[in-house]
């Protein structure tokens, strides 16, 4: 099961994420093998992107690791929807898939309900979230960094846009939206 959860050829992989990485966050923290065991997988994946942050859910984790370390979006952990998406195809690869490599004629179910989709002509694809691509629904993900008071300088009165909850100011700053 980790191998197909921490990406293999017909499952998706974390982005910048090794199974060398993978394998030394296993190993560092004890308390992961339960969590892996019981599929209590959020906290794990959170600890793959920053074994520092206190966070244990990926969403949650997100903002955090977004706002405090100054991280890129391709850097940060997927939405809750995209991991069970993930989720669901590591169990199908490793429960049916690999679960029944020895038996003679596999009863293996679709993938459609495991994280995959029928393409047109091109079999079957990645499905990777019911949530809109953030690309497609924000123009710009910017964020600012100023410590205090958002000056001239702030990326966001720069871009003529407010500050929010994800900039470094946490939007408590005169160039929030509420003045």
């Amino acid at each position: 099961m980790f191998h197909a959860f921490t990406g293999c050829d017909t499952v998706s992989s974390f982005a910048g994420r090794g199974k060398k990485t993978a394998f030394h966050i296993w190993k560092s923290f004890d308390e992961v093998t339960p969590v892996f065991s019981s599929l209590f997988l959020e906290a794990y994946v959170v600890l793959l992107y920053d074994c520092t942050c206190t966070e244990t859910t990926v969403d949650s984790a997100r903002k955090n690791i977004f706002t405090t370390k100054n991280r890129s979006m391709d850097n940060i952990p997927p939405r809750k929807a995209a991991l069970l998406q993930h989720t669901k195809r590591a169990i199908y690869q490793g429960g049916y898939v690999w679960g029944q490599a020895l038996v003679r004629c596999p009863v293996i179910p679709s993938p459609n309900t495991h994280g995959w989709q029928k393409s047109g002509g091109q079999g079957w694809q990645l499905f990777w979230t019911l949530l809109p691509e953030a690309v497609a629904s924000c123009s710009e993900l910017l964020k600012c960094g100023c410590k205090k008071g958002c000056p001239r300088q702030c990326k966001c009165v720069r871009a003529a846009l407010k500050c929010t909850s994800l900039c470094h100011c946490n939007g408590n700053c005169e160039n929030n939206e509420i003045n």
